[in-house]
């Protein structure tokens, strides 16, 4: 489904107020992921942003554990 098709959808279902809010919702939401990001960003660029490299390794060893049982 393409975004024309979801609108349409939307417009059938929802009305112009529910409509403006659930964009003002997904604005928010985007919003954050950025602000997320961004700091992210920041934390990696000042060596600040720490990884366990074992947690790494075992999410990577339950997920090849996972994609096998399937």
């Amino acid at each position: 489904m393409d975004k024309k098709e979801i609108k349409k959808l939307l417009k059938e279902k929802l009305s112009d107020e529910d409509i403006e809010k659930l964009e003002e919702i997904l604005l928010e939401e985007n919003m954050q992921k950025k602000e997320k990001i961004e700091i992210l960003k920041r934390l990696i660029k000042e060596n600040k942003y720490n990884i366990d490299p074992e947690k790494v390794a075992e999410k990577i060893l339950r997920f090849f554990e996972t994609d096998q049982e399937n």
